[in-house]
């Protein structure tokens, strides 16, 4: 989920349990069970939750009506408020070509006018982070995600190449191939309206992501790289995401309304949101 998504009501995400077998189930999630299909691939189909967490919860307002929703002086802690709270995940940040720095610096300087998720946007990829439901056929993975933003939807074609007539868009032209029990996902066809991350994170339209999806010991593991060496100076490459089979099935998301964005405050320190 996105983080600072201020603006947003958060989805209560529900998710259906697929187990049968008696591995050691994840904390609030359902026994993973390693499946496969006819052919012989593992079998991605399910309902996720993933390690984003959700860390604005323990908010707090001061005396001017600004409202902190990050790690925020007074907040409640987890024990008053019954509620868990996500310690900040490890910073990861693309590195940017020196020249582009101070167009990076600005943006984040100014990123509550500029980035499109602080207004019920849709996230983009990868920013958006694992798919929350996956449903695997012998010729495509539809990916839906329940976003702070909303609910949204993305497909991705197997064993084709990337469509010639593909717009460009948020989320992409998907196509995957499996490399042994690893679901090796390109996407192209981007527009240059998405941020990678919160700090100003910009990319250009010719950026790639290659998402890779395996399964793991408890569940699906999930990690993107990003190229785009018009502005990058390096490949960046998000830290690993696991994916927990969760035990209800997902909810319509509740409507994204947008606030004031101006009042709203957080810790500078996780602003780089790892999705």
């Amino acid at each position: 989920m996105h983080r600072l998504a201020l603006g947003c009501a958060v989805a209560a995400l529900a998710i259906l349990s697929s187990g049968v077998s008696a591995q050691t189930p994840p904390p609030g999630g359902a026994t993973y069970v390693q499946k496969k299909t006819a052919d012989g691939h593992p079998d991605l189909s399910g309902t996720w939750q993933n390690d984003a967490g959700v860390t604005f919860i323990a908010s707090a307002k001061d005396a001017k009506g600004n409202i902190c929703v990050i790690n925020c002086p007074g907040a409640k802690t987890q024990a008053a408020t019954g509620k868990p709270v996500t310690a900040p995940p490890p910073r990861t940040f693309p590195k940017y070509k020196p020249e582009l720095l101070d167009k990076v610096a600005q943006l984040k300087k100014e990123q509550v006018k500029y980035d499109p998720a602080l207004k019920c946007g849709n996230p983009g990829l990868p920013r958006i982070g694992p798919p929350m439901k996956i449903v695997q056929t012998g010729a495509q993975l539809i990916f839906l995600y329940d976003d702070l933003n909303g609910s949204f939807w993305r497909i991705v074609n197997l064993n084709k190449p990337h469509r010639e007539d593909a717009e460009q868009s948020l989320f992409g032209d998907s196509v995957g191939k499996w490399e042994g029990d690893t679901m090796v996902i390109e996407t192209t066809s981007f527009n240059d309206v998405s941020w990678l991350t919160d700090n100003g994170a910009f990319h250009t339209e010719n950026m790639k992501v290659v998402e890779r999806i395996r399964p793991g010991a408890e569940g699906l593991e999930y990690q993107a790289t990003v190229y785009d060496p018009e502005v990058l100076a390096e490949p960046w490459q998000m830290r690993l995401r696991k994916m927990a089979p969760a035990r209800a099935e997902l909810l319509e998301s509740p409507p994204c309304v947008e606030m004031s964005i101006g009042k709203m405050t957080g810790d500078e320190s996780f602003h780089d949101n790892p999705r």
